[in-house]
């Protein structure tokens, strides 16, 4: 899932974190050029395939959070 997410029109970054202490614990960080181009992200094959095998995997509903980026360091 995330080799064909990087590969995605309007994908700056895209990382899956694992938690120090919680091995159970992930977390993905992205960055997206648009909303648009997450919206469209998160309709593709990979993501809902994705979703389908985590179903019953999971122990609750993913927190989802969008933010914006205050100043890029360049």
């Amino acid at each position: 899932m995330v080799e064909p997410t990087r590969k995605e029109a309007g994908c700056i970054s895209y990382e899956l974190l694992q938690n120090q202490t919680d091995h159970t614990d992930f977390t993905f960080v992205e960055e997206w050029t648009s909303d648009a181009a997450i919206d469209a992200h998160l309709t593709t094959k990979h993501i809902a395939d994705a979703l389908t095998k985590l179903a019953g995997l999971v122990s609750s509903e993913p927190d989802i959070r969008r933010y914006n980026v205050v100043k890029k360091e360049n």
